[in-house]
Protein backbone atom coordinates (compact mmCIF):
# COMPACT_ATOMS: atom_id res chain seq x y z
CA UNK A 1 0.00 0.00 0.00
CA UNK A 2 1.36 3.72 -0.86
CA UNK A 3 2.55 5.28 2.55
CA UNK A 4 1.82 9.04 2.67
CA UNK A 5 4.04 11.54 4.83
CA UNK A 6 2.73 12.31 8.19
CA UNK A 7 1.02 15.77 7.79
CA UNK A 8 -0.85 17.62 10.58
CA UNK A 9 -4.75 16.55 10.96
CA UNK A 10 -5.67 20.23 10.55
CA UNK A 11 -4.13 20.79 7.57
CA UNK A 12 -5.60 17.36 5.53
CA UNK A 13 -8.74 18.83 6.73
CA UNK A 14 -8.32 22.06 5.27
CA UNK A 15 -7.17 20.40 1.91
CA UNK A 16 -10.10 18.39 1.89
CA UNK A 17 -12.69 20.87 2.23
CA UNK A 18 -10.70 23.42 -0.60
CA UNK A 19 -11.58 20.10 -2.73
CA UNK A 20 -15.17 19.79 -1.92
CA UNK A 21 -15.69 23.78 -2.51
CA UNK A 22 -14.01 23.31 -5.81
CA UNK A 23 -16.13 20.57 -6.66
CA UNK A 24 -19.05 22.47 -5.92
CA UNK A 25 -18.00 25.57 -7.32
CA UNK A 26 -17.20 23.36 -11.05
CA UNK A 27 -20.63 21.64 -10.70
CA UNK A 28 -22.60 24.82 -10.44
CA UNK A 29 -20.77 26.73 -13.03
CA UNK A 30 -21.65 24.04 -15.32
CA UNK A 31 -25.39 23.74 -14.38
CA UNK A 32 -25.76 27.72 -14.39
CA UNK A 33 -24.35 27.25 -17.92
CA UNK A 34 -26.87 25.10 -18.86
CA UNK A 35 -29.54 27.15 -17.08
CA UNK A 36 -28.83 30.34 -18.88
CA UNK A 37 -28.49 28.60 -22.30
CA UNK A 38 -32.30 27.31 -21.60
CA UNK A 39 -33.17 30.39 -20.76
CA UNK A 40 -31.63 32.30 -24.00
CA UNK A 41 -32.76 29.61 -26.52
CA UNK A 42 -36.13 30.48 -25.04
CA UNK A 43 -36.48 33.94 -24.95
CA UNK A 44 -34.41 34.61 -28.72
CA UNK A 45 -36.96 36.08 -30.82
CA UNK A 46 -38.65 33.83 -33.78
CA UNK A 47 -39.55 34.42 -37.26
CA UNK A 48 -42.79 32.87 -37.75
CA UNK A 49 -44.66 32.08 -40.61
CA UNK A 50 -47.78 32.84 -41.47
CA UNK A 51 -49.19 29.35 -40.77
CA UNK A 52 -47.38 29.97 -37.29
CA UNK A 53 -49.08 32.80 -36.18
CA UNK A 54 -52.09 31.36 -37.50
CA UNK A 55 -51.61 28.12 -35.09
CA UNK A 56 -50.52 30.21 -31.97
CA UNK A 57 -53.94 32.11 -32.49
CA UNK A 58 -55.80 29.28 -32.17
CA UNK A 59 -53.75 26.40 -30.61
CA UNK A 60 -55.24 24.34 -27.54
CA UNK A 61 -53.07 23.06 -24.79
CA UNK A 62 -55.16 20.07 -23.87
CA UNK A 63 -52.50 19.50 -21.07
CA UNK A 64 -53.43 22.41 -19.05
CA UNK A 65 -57.35 22.16 -19.52
CA UNK A 66 -57.13 18.57 -18.08
CA UNK A 67 -55.11 19.88 -15.17
CA UNK A 68 -58.16 22.43 -14.56
CA UNK A 69 -60.84 19.80 -15.22
CA UNK A 70 -59.56 17.82 -12.72
CA UNK A 71 -59.23 21.03 -10.36
CA UNK A 72 -62.99 22.39 -10.98
CA UNK A 73 -64.31 19.15 -11.52
CA UNK A 74 -62.55 16.44 -9.47
CA UNK A 75 -61.11 13.35 -9.88
CA UNK A 76 -64.40 12.05 -10.69
CA UNK A 77 -65.96 14.88 -12.83
CA UNK A 78 -68.98 14.59 -10.69
CA UNK A 79 -69.26 17.87 -9.29
CA UNK A 80 -72.71 20.09 -10.12
CA UNK A 81 -71.05 22.59 -12.60
CA UNK A 82 -69.35 19.70 -14.48
CA UNK A 83 -72.58 17.40 -14.29
CA UNK A 84 -74.60 20.11 -16.19
CA UNK A 85 -77.11 20.07 -13.47
CA UNK A 86 -79.12 23.23 -13.97
CA UNK A 87 -81.01 22.97 -10.91
CA UNK A 88 -81.26 25.66 -8.42
CA UNK A 89 -80.90 23.65 -4.99
CA UNK A 90 -79.58 20.18 -5.61
CA UNK A 91 -80.09 18.90 -2.36
CA UNK A 92 -82.48 20.04 0.53
CA UNK A 93 -85.61 21.47 1.03
CA UNK A 94 -85.79 23.87 -1.14
CA UNK A 95 -84.72 20.75 -4.23
CA UNK A 96 -87.52 19.21 -3.20
CA UNK A 97 -90.03 22.18 -3.42
CA UNK A 98 -88.39 22.98 -6.66
CA UNK A 99 -89.09 19.42 -8.17
CA UNK A 100 -92.77 19.45 -6.86
CA UNK A 101 -94.08 22.75 -7.32
CA UNK A 102 -94.20 22.83 -11.03
CA UNK A 103 -96.25 19.97 -10.52
CA UNK A 104 -98.78 21.41 -8.29
CA UNK A 105 -98.62 24.38 -10.21
CA UNK A 106 -99.59 22.45 -13.30
CA UNK A 107 -102.28 20.75 -11.28
CA UNK A 108 -103.88 24.45 -10.10
CA UNK A 109 -103.32 25.68 -13.54
CA UNK A 110 -105.59 23.13 -14.64
CA UNK A 111 -108.43 23.40 -12.36
CA UNK A 112 -108.41 27.27 -13.38
CA UNK A 113 -108.84 26.60 -16.93
CA UNK A 114 -111.39 23.80 -16.38
CA UNK A 115 -112.87 26.32 -14.14
CA UNK A 116 -113.20 23.83 -11.06
CA UNK A 117 -111.54 26.91 -8.78
CA UNK A 118 -113.94 29.30 -8.25
CA UNK A 119 -114.31 32.40 -5.82
CA UNK A 120 -117.40 33.05 -3.87
CA UNK A 121 -119.25 35.77 -2.19
CA UNK A 122 -122.32 36.49 -0.33
CA UNK A 123 -124.43 39.25 -2.14
CA UNK A 124 -127.26 40.89 -0.82
CA UNK A 125 -130.44 42.09 -2.29
CA UNK A 126 -133.14 43.71 -0.80
CA UNK A 127 -132.00 42.38 2.31
CA UNK A 128 -131.42 38.53 1.03
CA UNK A 129 -128.55 37.50 1.06
CA UNK A 130 -127.45 34.79 -1.70
CA UNK A 131 -124.41 32.67 -2.11
CA UNK A 132 -122.75 33.14 -5.68
CA UNK A 133 -119.31 31.72 -7.23
CA UNK A 134 -117.40 33.38 -10.30
CA UNK A 135 -114.24 32.05 -12.11
CA UNK A 136 -111.24 32.92 -10.02
CA UNK A 137 -109.62 35.30 -12.49
CA UNK A 138 -107.21 36.04 -9.73
CA UNK A 139 -105.37 32.31 -11.08
CA UNK A 140 -105.46 33.74 -14.75
CA UNK A 141 -102.00 35.42 -14.64
CA UNK A 142 -99.53 32.30 -12.96
CA UNK A 143 -101.55 29.68 -15.23
CA UNK A 144 -101.12 31.92 -18.42
CA UNK A 145 -97.38 32.34 -17.25
CA UNK A 146 -96.77 28.09 -16.67
CA UNK A 147 -98.26 27.53 -19.73
CA UNK A 148 -95.85 30.25 -21.63
CA UNK A 149 -92.74 28.67 -19.99
CA UNK A 150 -93.69 25.23 -20.79
CA UNK A 151 -94.42 25.95 -24.26
CA UNK A 152 -90.75 28.04 -24.86
CA UNK A 153 -88.80 25.97 -22.69
CA UNK A 154 -88.06 23.20 -25.05
CA UNK A 155 -87.02 26.12 -28.25
CA UNK A 156 -85.09 27.87 -25.23
CA UNK A 157 -82.95 24.86 -24.64
CA UNK A 158 -82.35 24.42 -28.20
CA UNK A 159 -81.64 27.92 -28.75
CA UNK A 160 -78.67 27.76 -25.46
CA UNK A 161 -77.08 24.67 -27.73
CA UNK A 162 -77.40 26.35 -30.73
CA UNK A 163 -75.11 29.98 -29.35
CA UNK A 164 -72.37 27.09 -27.04
CA UNK A 165 -72.16 25.61 -30.61
CA UNK A 166 -71.48 28.68 -32.65
CA UNK A 167 -69.46 29.84 -29.94
CA UNK A 168 -67.36 26.83 -29.20
CA UNK A 169 -63.77 27.22 -27.45
CA UNK A 170 -62.46 24.09 -28.89
CA UNK A 171 -62.26 22.85 -24.90
CA UNK A 172 -64.99 20.38 -24.27
CA UNK A 173 -65.34 21.09 -20.62
CA UNK A 174 -65.55 25.01 -20.67
CA UNK A 175 -67.83 24.25 -23.65
CA UNK A 176 -70.46 22.32 -20.96
CA UNK A 177 -69.60 25.18 -18.57
CA UNK A 178 -71.06 27.64 -21.17
CA UNK A 179 -73.90 25.27 -21.64
CA UNK A 180 -74.56 25.15 -17.93
CA UNK A 181 -74.39 28.44 -16.70
CA UNK A 182 -76.89 29.42 -20.26
CA UNK A 183 -79.50 27.20 -19.15
CA UNK A 184 -79.01 28.89 -15.44
CA UNK A 185 -80.01 32.09 -17.49
CA UNK A 186 -82.76 30.83 -18.77
CA UNK A 187 -84.59 29.24 -15.88
CA UNK A 188 -83.69 32.35 -14.01
CA UNK A 189 -85.21 34.55 -17.24
CA UNK A 190 -88.15 31.67 -15.92
CA UNK A 191 -87.71 32.15 -12.45
CA UNK A 192 -88.32 35.93 -12.80
CA UNK A 193 -91.38 35.86 -14.79
CA UNK A 194 -93.00 32.89 -12.59
CA UNK A 195 -92.39 35.12 -10.13
CA UNK A 196 -94.18 38.35 -11.76
CA UNK A 197 -97.33 36.10 -12.05
CA UNK A 198 -97.51 34.43 -9.13
CA UNK A 199 -97.30 38.77 -7.49
CA UNK A 200 -99.88 39.58 -9.05
CA UNK A 201 -102.22 36.69 -8.07
CA UNK A 202 -101.50 37.70 -4.74
CA UNK A 203 -102.37 41.28 -5.09
CA UNK A 204 -105.62 39.93 -6.88
CA UNK A 205 -106.13 37.90 -3.99
CA UNK A 206 -105.73 41.08 -1.66
CA UNK A 207 -107.88 43.69 -3.37
CA UNK A 208 -110.45 40.77 -3.89
CA UNK A 209 -110.49 40.20 0.15
CA UNK A 210 -110.40 44.07 0.62
CA UNK A 211 -113.18 44.73 -1.79
CA UNK A 212 -116.10 42.09 -0.49
CA UNK A 213 -114.99 43.24 3.15
CA UNK A 214 -115.53 47.38 2.53
CA UNK A 215 -119.23 46.46 2.74
CA UNK A 216 -120.18 49.35 0.21
CA UNK A 217 -121.12 47.14 -2.87
CA UNK A 218 -123.36 44.87 -0.86
CA UNK A 219 -120.82 42.31 -1.82
CA UNK A 220 -119.27 40.67 1.18
CA UNK A 221 -116.73 37.50 1.76
CA UNK A 222 -116.57 35.68 4.69
CA UNK A 223 -116.77 32.12 6.28
CA UNK A 224 -115.42 29.44 3.94
CA UNK A 225 -114.93 31.76 0.95
CA UNK A 226 -112.69 34.45 2.90
CA UNK A 227 -110.75 31.21 3.93
CA UNK A 228 -110.21 30.08 1.05
CA UNK A 229 -109.21 32.80 -0.48
CA UNK A 230 -107.02 33.64 2.34
CA UNK A 231 -105.64 30.38 1.61
CA UNK A 232 -105.08 31.01 -2.12
CA UNK A 233 -103.43 34.69 -0.97
CA UNK A 234 -100.93 33.03 1.35
CA UNK A 235 -99.74 30.43 -1.33
CA UNK A 236 -99.37 32.60 -4.44
CA UNK A 237 -97.23 34.90 -1.74
CA UNK A 238 -95.09 32.08 -0.90
CA UNK A 239 -94.48 30.82 -4.05
CA UNK A 240 -93.40 34.69 -5.38
CA UNK A 241 -91.03 34.63 -2.65
CA UNK A 242 -89.33 31.23 -3.91
CA UNK A 243 -89.47 32.22 -7.41
CA UNK A 244 -87.60 35.62 -6.14
CA UNK A 245 -85.30 33.09 -4.48
CA UNK A 246 -84.99 30.96 -7.07
CA UNK A 247 -84.31 33.59 -9.74
CA UNK A 248 -81.64 34.37 -6.78
CA UNK A 249 -79.60 31.77 -6.80
CA UNK A 250 -79.57 31.06 -10.14
CA UNK A 251 -77.92 34.49 -10.71
CA UNK A 252 -75.23 33.10 -8.11
CA UNK A 253 -74.41 29.73 -10.01
CA UNK A 254 -73.95 32.04 -13.12
CA UNK A 255 -71.28 34.09 -11.12
CA UNK A 256 -69.82 31.40 -9.81
CA UNK A 257 -69.62 28.63 -13.17
CA UNK A 258 -67.93 32.01 -15.15
CA UNK A 259 -65.37 32.49 -12.24
CA UNK A 260 -64.71 28.66 -12.98
CA UNK A 261 -64.51 29.39 -16.65
CA UNK A 262 -61.93 32.57 -16.24
CA UNK A 263 -59.41 30.04 -15.06
CA UNK A 264 -59.87 27.69 -17.60
CA UNK A 265 -57.06 28.41 -20.84
CA UNK A 266 -58.18 30.08 -23.47
CA UNK A 267 -56.94 29.36 -27.51
CA UNK A 268 -53.20 30.60 -28.16
CA UNK A 269 -52.60 30.27 -24.10
CA UNK A 270 -49.03 28.41 -23.27
CA UNK A 271 -48.57 27.73 -27.24
CA UNK A 272 -45.35 26.67 -28.26
CA UNK A 273 -44.88 29.28 -30.67
CA UNK A 274 -45.08 33.06 -29.22
CA UNK A 275 -45.39 31.63 -25.62
CA UNK A 276 -42.56 29.14 -25.59
CA UNK A 277 -41.05 29.34 -22.20
CA UNK A 278 -44.74 28.84 -20.80
CA UNK A 279 -45.06 25.85 -22.76
CA UNK A 280 -41.57 24.43 -22.52
CA UNK A 281 -41.95 24.91 -18.81
CA UNK A 282 -45.48 23.02 -18.19
CA UNK A 283 -44.88 19.28 -17.63
CA UNK A 284 -47.69 17.63 -19.80
CA UNK A 285 -46.37 19.48 -22.81
CA UNK A 286 -44.21 16.95 -23.69
CA UNK A 287 -46.61 13.97 -23.68
CA UNK A 288 -49.54 16.00 -24.63
CA UNK A 289 -47.81 17.47 -28.33
CA UNK A 290 -44.36 15.73 -28.06
CA UNK A 291 -43.64 17.13 -31.66
CA UNK A 292 -43.50 20.72 -30.98
CA UNK A 293 -42.00 19.87 -27.34
CA UNK A 294 -38.97 18.26 -29.41
CA UNK A 295 -38.99 20.87 -32.06
CA UNK A 296 -39.05 24.10 -29.78
CA UNK A 297 -38.09 22.88 -26.41
CA UNK A 298 -34.59 21.42 -27.47
CA UNK A 299 -33.47 23.01 -30.30
CA UNK A 300 -30.17 21.63 -31.20
CA UNK A 301 -27.49 24.34 -30.25
CA UNK A 302 -29.24 23.97 -26.70
CA UNK A 303 -29.85 20.33 -27.13
CA UNK A 304 -26.65 19.42 -27.56
CA UNK A 305 -25.41 21.95 -24.21
CA UNK A 306 -27.79 20.00 -22.49
CA UNK A 307 -26.40 16.19 -23.42
CA UNK A 308 -23.40 17.74 -23.12
CA UNK A 309 -23.79 18.67 -19.61
CA UNK A 310 -26.42 16.53 -18.01
CA UNK A 311 -24.35 14.03 -16.87
CA UNK A 312 -22.27 16.30 -14.56
CA UNK A 313 -20.45 13.39 -13.21
CA UNK A 314 -18.74 13.21 -16.26
CA UNK A 315 -15.96 15.42 -16.04
CA UNK A 316 -12.64 13.82 -16.42
CA UNK A 317 -9.22 14.98 -14.61
CA UNK A 318 -8.25 18.19 -16.47
CA UNK A 319 -12.18 19.26 -16.00
CA UNK A 320 -13.13 19.24 -18.86
CA UNK A 321 -16.65 17.61 -20.28
CA UNK A 322 -16.86 14.08 -21.17
CA UNK A 323 -20.14 13.72 -22.94
CA UNK A 324 -19.43 9.98 -23.72
CA UNK A 325 -18.56 9.74 -20.28
CA UNK A 326 -15.01 7.57 -21.42
CA UNK A 327 -13.50 8.55 -18.14
CA UNK A 328 -15.93 5.83 -16.58
CA UNK A 329 -13.67 2.66 -17.87
CA UNK A 330 -10.52 4.45 -16.68
CA UNK A 331 -11.67 5.43 -13.51
CA UNK A 332 -10.36 9.14 -14.31
CA UNK A 333 -13.40 11.48 -13.58
CA UNK A 334 -12.58 13.62 -11.30
CA UNK A 335 -15.80 12.77 -9.07
CA UNK A 336 -14.20 9.17 -8.87
CA UNK A 337 -10.61 10.56 -8.66
CA UNK A 338 -11.88 12.87 -5.82
CA UNK A 339 -13.26 10.04 -3.66
CA UNK A 340 -10.22 8.07 -4.42
CA UNK A 341 -8.31 10.76 -2.95
CA UNK A 342 -10.52 10.81 -0.01
CA UNK A 343 -10.08 7.19 1.10
CA UNK A 344 -6.29 7.46 0.59
CA UNK A 345 -5.87 9.98 3.36
CA UNK A 346 -4.00 9.49 6.05
CA UNK A 347 -6.09 9.29 9.22
CA UNK A 348 -3.67 9.66 11.98
CA UNK A 349 -0.61 10.55 12.82
CA UNK A 350 0.57 7.17 12.56
CA UNK A 351 0.26 6.81 8.50
CA UNK A 352 -2.26 4.27 8.66
CA UNK A 353 -4.61 4.55 5.61
CA UNK A 354 -8.63 5.07 5.94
Amino acid sequence: MKSYPILPTDFLYSVFQLKRALLVLLLFTFQSVYSESEEEAFLKTQSLTDEQHKVSQEYLHMGLHDKKVKEICGENNDSDYCTGNAQAWSSGTFATFERMIPVASSMYSMMIVSGAKKIGYMETHKGVEHHKEVMDVCGMAPTAVDMATKATAAGMQKHTNEQVENQSTGFAQVDALHATAKTHEENQKMAKVQAWGWGIAAGCYAATMAYGNSGATGVSIKGSDARKIGVRLAGATLLTVFYKKKADVHGAHIEAINQEIAKFPKKGDCNPYTQTLCFCREDSSKHMDPQNYMKVCLPKDYGDKARMFAPLSCVDQHNRPDPTCQCNQSNSCISRLFMNDLQNLPANSTGKSL
